[in-house]
């Protein structure tokens, strides 16, 4: 049996923190692996590794998440998403392949819109684009998320103990969770334009309204 080596980590100093990243493999366009809300790199498992068979692959933390310290302000769609091409900057990547989870899946696509020479290809895995777009039901729980709400839950679970172990300010959690929450209330996509890749590989400009509804042109 083959044991994966260790990644290669680091901090890359991007708008106001270190923003913490794990590098595994080589070679080929770098894929940027990014967590879901209130997640670490490890939330990925053993897929890190074996997507760094063929390839450099670099997980990254947000800001607020894991290592990565947090900032004074709300988090935004437009912020995040400047977090990741800040560290792609930093890690010297011209060109990058985007793949991200619930949160980090509207960062990179976020990403992916404010600086499209980066993305060469975006893998977006359950993340909505359009809040109008979600049940009711879905909403109103968005709507209650807070500290007041989850907290006594999720400091029981396996995710809160990983977090506290490496997190730089170990009591921030509840900030973390009411952060998190600002986001949800917003689309990824508004008053954007941006271009999509069909099944056959042609290239579709889409025009994106303030609903985030998205349109050939």
């Amino acid at each position: 049996m083959t044991v994966a080596a260790e990644p290669t980590t680091g901090y890359a100093p991007v708008n106001g923190t270190n923003v913490y990243w794990e590098s595994r493999g080589a070679g080929g366009t770098p894929l940027i692996v990014v967590h879901g809300g209130y997640g670490l790199t490890t939330m990925f498992g053993d897929v890190l590794d074996l997507l760094a068979r063929q390839r450099q692959v670099v997980a990254i933390e947000l800001r607020g998440h894991g290592h990565t310290r947090d900032i004074p302000g709300p988090f935004t769609w437009e912020g995040l998403g400047d977090d990741i091409a800040g560290a792609a900057a930093h890690l010297g990547f011209a060109q990058a392949d985007l793949l991200g989870w619930s949160l980090g899946g509207g960062a990179v696509l976020r990403c992916a819109i404010q600086h499209p020479a980066l993305a060469r290809k975006l893998v977006v895995v359950s993340a909505p684009c359009r809040r109008d777009a979600w049940f009711p039901e879905i909403l109103a729980a968005f709507d209650q998320m807070s500290s007041a709400t989850l907290f006594d839950q999720l400091r029981q679970s396996p995710m809160y103990a990983q977090w506290v172990k490496v997190a730089p300010d170990p009591g921030a959690f509840p900030a973390l969770i009411d952060k998190t929450g600002d986001p949800a209330g917003d689309d990824p996509l508004r008053h954007r334009s941006l271009t999509a890749t069909g099944s056959r590989g042609g290239r579709l400009p889409l025009a994106v309204d303030a609903r985030g509804t998205a349109a050939r042109r």
